[in-house]
């Protein structure tokens, strides 16, 4: 049985909008091809769960994973894949998103979550992180987002079980862009 985590529901819901899933523009219309945005190349959409694997998760977090699970909080919507651990299922080690989504950088990240969150933005609760992806963002000291190969990977951790530290995070979203 799968637990419910209502802490990921906002950031899904936030990362669905930044990623750029939700509606279309005046020069982008509903029926424009999924593979182009804006000269950016989008990619077709993944298994989150096979874009990092059990022996990635042993490697960088030392813990034993469990059988991965994918979570679809909405029906349609953004699927994230639930790690858990392998002796306490009750426990998540990491969560992995990996959706369709043009490149980013960090102030453009910045910039579209200002204009989500408006006056609950802080811009203390984001640190940019170099060497992943074409652009990193390191949020809340629980959640990694990073853009590469058409991709945007969210590698999130602290939800029913410890946080992983950057760096960990870091490792885990560079091994899911080469796993694009």
């Amino acid at each position: 049985m799968h637990r419910f985590a209502p802490a990921r529901i906002p950031s899904i819901a936030l990362l669905a909008l930044l990623a750029g899933c939700g509606g279309a523009t005046e020069e982008e219309p509903l029926d424009a091809d999924p593979t182009s945005a804006g000269g950016n190349e989008v990619a077709a959409a993944v298994d989150p769960c096979e874009v990092v694997g059990a022996a990635d998760i042993r490697e960088v977090t030392g813990s034993e994973p469990g059988s991965p699970e994918v979570v679809t909080p909405v029906a349609g919507g953004v699927s994230y894949c639930d790690w858990p651990m392998a002796d306490d299922s009750s426990r998540t080690i990491v969560t992995v998103m990996a959706i369709p989504a043009p490149a980013m950088t960090y102030q453009e990240y910045l910039d579209q979550t200002r204009s989500v969150l408006e006056e609950g933005f802080d811009e203390t609760d984001y640190e940019s992180v170099d060497g992943v992806g074409s652009a990193a963002v390191w949020s809340y000291g629980s959640t990694l987002q990073t853009w590469g190969e058409g991709h945007m990977v969210q590698i999130q951790s602290g939800v029913g079980g410890p946080a992983l530290d950057r760096d960990a995070s870091a490792e885990l979203a560079r091994r899911a862009l080469d796993g694009l």
